[in-house]
């Protein structure tokens, strides 16, 4: 194994790391939010420090074997999609802190019938099963499963569009609920976030692995859309 093999494997490792721990706050972002938490929460809080570092250890590691080695063909794209997967890890994390800072600012635990009828466990569940298709196509170089994260985010999406209107007619009838609602609603916007960085992170994996720049490919498609118009 040359040394650029051996820099690429560790880097690979580190991703790794990175990205089964922002899973695991996502997972107690779940139940610190849907239990009232708190405890949980403030450790969610506490975590987010070792993410950072992943990211700033990830990006320094990248930039030094582009440096040191100067990668060319896959070896290249591999380190160019790191560095962005590096950075939309980072920001998952950083929603799940975000949903932390809600439950601990919150002086009382949301409804389980708001929490229902706006889908939020569902929301959560389908983030998470994102991310660790993410992972799972990551690890074993698995471009199928990354395409499986396109279909997913659509959903992700519709759940998101629907719950607007419902929050808004549970305010409606019930003022008492608005705080709470606030605090719903941002984070479901925060997970259908989520849902947008995993499937960045499927496009990198498609990227590296079949040299498919698909957010190109979209822009292009939407560039043609608009001239026909």
């Amino acid at each position: 194994m040359t040394h650029v093999e051996e820099e690429l494997n560790e880097l690979k490792e580190t991703v790794i790391e990175m990205l089964e721990l922002v899973l695991n706050q996502l997972t107690k972002s779940k139940e610190a939010l849907l239990a009232y938490d708190t405890e949980l929460a403030e450790e969610i809080i506490h975590n987010e420090l070792r993410v950072n570092a992943f990211d700033i250890n990830i990006s320094r590691h990248c930039e030094n074997i582009l440096a040191l080695y100067s990668p060319v063909a896959s070896d290249l794209r591999f380190v160019l999609s790191v560095l962005e997967m590096a950075s939309n890890i980072e920001r998952i994390g950083d929603h799940a802190d975000s949903i932390a800072g809600y439950v601990i600012s919150s002086e009382s635990p949301i409804a389980k019938e708001l929490l229902s009828e706006n889908r939020i466990a569902e929301m959560f569940d389908l983030s998470l099963t994102m991310l660790s298709d993410v992972t799972e196509g990551f690890i074993n170089e698995d471009n199928k499963i990354a395409r499986k994260i396109f279909k997913q985010d659509k959903e992700l999406n519709k759940i998101n569009k629907n719950s607007s209107k419902i929050i808004s007619e549970q305010i409606k009838k019930d003022t008492v609920v608005i705080c709470p609602l606030l605090y719903l609603f941002t984070a479901i916007h925060k997970l259908e976030r989520v849902g947008d960085l995993s499937k960045n992170m499927a496009e990198e994996i498609i990227f590296y692995l079949d040299a498919k720049v698909l957010k190109h490919k979209r822009k292009r498609k939407k560039a043609k859309e608009a001239i026909t118009k």
